[in-house]
């Protein structure tokens, strides 16, 4: 057992916590090592005093009270030592907290096992807790972004970013569902109604003949594509959202594609606008 491992084990080895060979082993590196007997022996007595506080946390009070009953008696017969004597006291008093303030961070393990009361060790106790709580808040982060992977991808002739999410087809098929909701977007800007017919639902497709401002968007081709998500399936639908602009709004906005298999084919079974 080396230095570092013998310093780590004290407060356990201290408090007969360790198992019985660590701590045969941790006493003969003591034996033979003086730096390290000496923090034993200085990690003890603060564990001793630790043990004993609780009768003590008082300390402050009683030693005040001693002070006052010593300035009373003393007053008349020496009335010239009276500041001298007072200062003293309050100094006393000032070390022993500050004194008790520093071990408790020192030796936060130690203040929490024979003094959990106190309120430096609540506030000590609350830290850790908070801490404990921030990482597993980063560890989550860290956790959403690798799911979430962004990579370059060619997808019907168009070059844009891939949200990596898990995906409920193979590859072939996920390119083929995601190349037609491009498709549909491009047929949008440029008016295309026969191109919309051949990758939509009968149904869809007299949906939107009927309500052609909400669905078709004459811009001269001009759509910026941002992102599109792999395909997900929800029962018989399968659905991918587009990340779009255009010239007509400065801000991005989401088109969400659902898709149902018609004969073997994929076709667009609904699309809805989301800002």
């Amino acid at each position: 057992m080396n230095c570092q491992e013998v310093r780590d084990n004290l407060e356990p080895y201290i408090s007969a916590e360790l198992e019985p060979e660590t701590a045969r082993s941790l006493a003969r590196h003591l034996e033979s090592c003086p730096d390290c007997r000496r923090e034993y022996l200085r990690t003890k007595e603060l564990i001793t005093g630790l043990r004993q506080l609780p009768g003590q946390i008082k300390l402050k009070d009683v030693l005040q009270v001693q002070m006052q009953n010593k300035i009373m008696k003393e007053a008349q017969s020496k009335k010239s030592n009276l500041r001298s004597r007072f200062a003293f006291g309050a100094a006393a008093v000032f070390f022993i907290l500050f004194t008790l303030s520093s071990t408790l961070l020192a030796f936060p393990a130690l203040a929490e096992k024979y003094t959990p009361s106190l309120p430096i060790v609540q506030d000590l106790n609350n830290l850790k807790t908070e801490t404990a709580a921030l990482k597993d808040q980063t560890l989550a982060l860290q956790n959403e972004a690798e799911a979430l992977k962004v990579q370059m991808k060619q997808i019907g002739g168009t070059q844009l970013k891939v949200v990596e999410t898990a995906t409920a087809l193979d590859a072939t098929d996920n390119t083929e569902v995601q190349a037609l909701a491009l498709s549909f977007i491009k047929a949008q800007y440029k008016g295309d109604l026969e191109k919309i017919q051949s990758i939509t639902t009968p149904e869809f497709y007299q949906k939107i003949l009927a309500r052609q401002s909400q669905y078709i968007w004459t811009n001269n081709g001009a759509v910026i594509f941002g992102s599109i998500t792999n395909v997900a399936q929800d029962k018989d639908s399968y659905l991918v959202f587009v990340r779009i602009s255009d010239s007509r709004d400065d801000s991005e906005f989401q088109e969400n594609f659902i898709l149902v298999k018609v004969n073997g084919e994929y076709k667009i079974k609904e699309v809805e606008l989301d800002k």
